[in-house]
């Protein structure tokens, strides 16, 4: 279990391991005002992929290659796939 703070994105992962079922469930604590809608909502395992990795383009660029390989290596085990981000005005 991992427990962060300050989370602009909200997420919802199943994918399937050796073991069974591992849902990850990430969930945003930062929202300016009820009125904000998210952005980039993305729903569906077709939209997992390594196109993903548009969402940050300045996150690592030096490993946007291997980040790719990762999604798209990872993508047939997905079974459930959402995510946003939600805050459309950064803190």
């Amino acid at each position: 279990m991992v427990l962060s703070g300050h989370l602009h994105k909200y997420s919802l992962l199943t994918r399937q391991s050796p073991q069974g079922d591992i849902v990850q469930l990430a969930v945003s604590s930062v929202v300016r005002s009820p009125q904000e809608q998210p952005k980039d909502v993305l729903e569906g395992i077709d939209r997992y992929g390594p196109d993903l990795v548009n969402l940050e383009p300045k996150h690592s660029p030096d490993t946007i290659d291997a980040r790719r390989d990762l999604l798209k290596a990872e993508a047939p085990g997905i079974k459930r796939f959402e995510y946003a981000d939600t805050a459309a005005t950064r803190c």
